[in-house]
Parts: structure tokens; C-alpha cells; sequence
């Protein structure tokens, strides 16, 4: 009954979303792939709970440096989702859509609406199948209730931070046994550290976590560096799901430190939008956009643009 009751007043709350029986459907199930691009290389990097004002030169030397680099787009001002959970904003960055559509309100992902809005990689896959596409993920459910099988890898075994940034390492470095194309990486021990501690970069425990995923970040990106020398075509994001206030981030939509965070996209050669700032459901359509993967039904879907002009 509560199940039924919820999504009732959704319906009264946001008529224009997939609540709406008016609104037409997007059944359209054209696609086109651009086969020059099918063997571009994607990673992105997922910091649970990274605030904003926590990134300065000397809590995260490499990730203040890169925020600076000619060929990056970053803004601290990325908006992320009105329920300021990590469930409806890793769902909102994997779909493409708002939590209006794909009904995540909360960690158990209760409403989630898969059918129609299922993760980038559901596309990709269909798309071009050749693509290999990996994700390792710290917090669990982001691969259990999100991902699922729509990645060629998504393992729900439990690991760490430093298990992610090892196997990532290895995936891209070609010493692993899991080929990856499309990597995604997320991080937790930053939020874990926030909630134990207190999210703000005068708190040791959590400049500490800062300055190791700055790390974590600084290898994985020399990694691609060096494939890309290689004459491998990679991009690469650094997003996060919201910032914090205090030791949390729940309820939080009014403030700025939990509803603003980091968004980076870097690649050498690419156009970014200019004078721009992203929102979650940015993500999902810039790495199809990359890829050369245009699908008439998440073009009808999406709430987000992509950053690349």
C-alpha cells in the first residue's frame, strides 16, 4: 500500500514525468553508432561525499592541479539531487535522469524504475556489445541494485578503497584478466570518514581521506596518460554524489556545501561547454556522446546535455 501510495503522489507532484499518461512514450528504438569511435576508452572516478571546499592545493595537491589543466571541464558547483542520499545520486548519474523519473528516494532503492531507466551501460552493451564494460564499487548497491548485469564486470564481492584503485590500476594497465573499455571506479572511505568524523577539510580524518583519494585519483589518471601515449583515445570524469554538513547530508537540499560537489571531464583534444555548471544527469549523456553512441530512446529520456560542444 505505502508502495502504491508513493508513486500516486509522485504523479501529483511531478506530472511530467513518466507518472504521466499523457506524456509520449519513447518507444522510438533506433540507434546509430559512429564505429570511428567504438574504440575510445572511458573512465570515471566516483568520490562518495567529496565537499567541495575540501578540495584546495593542499589537502588534494593532484586534483587541485588537474582542476586547473587546459584540457579539463571542472566546476565545484555541480548540482546534485534534491534527496541528498547517495542512492538517488549514483542513480542519477548512471541513468541520466532526475529522481523524479527513476523513483530513487533513498539507500534501499525501494521504487527504482529499471525498466525504463536503466544505467548507461544497459546502452553501451546493446549498442556496441564489443565495448568491455567494468564496475567496481566500494558501496555495494550501486552494483547490486543499479548496475546489476548491464556491465560485462560488476562484482558484489566486498572490497575496499584501496581493492578499487588496485583493480583499477590493473584493468587499465592490462595486467588484470578483466578487460575494461568502460571503467567506473567508487570510492566510500571519504563519506565514511565524513559521517564518523565531520565533512570539512579543517577535520584531520577527513583531509586525510581528501589527500589519499587525491592520490588514488593522481595514479589512475598517469595510468590512462600512459595508455593514451600509447595512442589509446581515453576520457576521463571525476564526479561524486553530494557534498556534507556537520557529520551528514541527509535532507539536506538548501545547503550549498551537501548540494553542491565536484564535476571534472578531461580529454585532450575535446570541446567542453564553457561557462557551464553540470548536474548529475550530465554524466550518462556525455560518455555515449564520446563513444559515437546515439539512441533515439534515452534521447527522448535523458534530462541531461552533454559537455562536449
Amino acid at each position: 500500500m505505502k508502495s502504491i501510495l508513493f508513486i500516486l503522489l509522485l504523479c501529483v507532484l511531478v506530472p511530467l514525468t513518466s507518472c504521466n499518461k499523457e506524456e509520449a512514450p519513447c518507444e522510438d528504438s533506433t540507434s546509430t553508432v559512429d564505429q570511428n569511435k567504438t574504440t575510445r576508452k572511458v573512465l570515471i572516478i566516483g568520490i562518495d561525499g567529496f565537499r567541495a571546499d575540501a578540495l584546495t592545493p593542499t589537502s588534494a595537491p593532484f586534483l587541485s592541479s588537474f582542476s586547473q589543466d587546459p584540457f579539463t571541464y571542472f566546476t565545484r558547483q555541480n548540482q546534485v539531487e534534491y534527496h541528498t542520499l547517495s542512492g538517488p545520486n549514483w542513480t542519477t548519474l548512471l541513468t541520466g535522469v532526475h529522481w523524479e523519473k527513476h523513483l530513487v528516494v533513498d539507500n534501499f532503492f525501494s521504487f527504482y524504475d529499471e525498466t525504463n531507466y536503466p544505467p548507461f551501460f544497459y546502452y553501451i552493451e546493446n549498442a556496441q556489445a564489443s565495448i568491455n564494460t567494468v564496475s567496481i564499487c566500494h558501496w555495494l548497491p550501486i552494483n547490486s541494485r543499479v548496475v546489476k548485469e548491464y556491465a560485462d564486470y560488476s562484482p558484489l564481492n566486498l572490497i575496499n578503497d584501496s581493492a578499487v584503485y588496485a583493480d583499477g590500476l590493473a584493468i587499465i594497465d592490462q595486467t588484470s584478466n578483466i578487460a575494461g573499455d568502460v571503467i567506473f571506479l567508487a570510492f566510500d572511505d571519504l563519506d565514511h570518514n565524513g559521517h564518523l568524523y565531520g565533512f570539512h577539510d579543517t577535520i584531520p580524518e577527513y583531509r586525510q581521506a581528501v589527500t589519499t583519494m587525491s592520490f588514488y585519483t593522481e595514479g589512475l589518471v598517469n595510468a590512462v596518460e600512459t595508455r593514451r601515449s600509447l595512442g589509446e583515445d581515453w576520457m576521463i570524469f571525476i564526479v561524486s554524489d553530494h557534498g556534507g554538513e556537520g557529520r551528514g547530508h541527509t535532507g539536506m537540499p538548501d545547503v550549498p556545501s551537501v548540494r553542491q560537489t565536484i564535476f571534472f571531464a578531461n580529454h585532450p583534444s575535446a570541446s567542453f561547454r564553457s561557462n557551464y555548471i553540470s548536474s548529475q544527469t550530465d554524466l550518462a549523456p556525455t560518455i555515449l556522446s564520446f563513444l559515437g553512441i546515439q539512441i533515439a530512446a534515452f534521447d527522448c529520456k535523458k534530462d541531461g546535455v552533454s559537455l562536449i560542444d
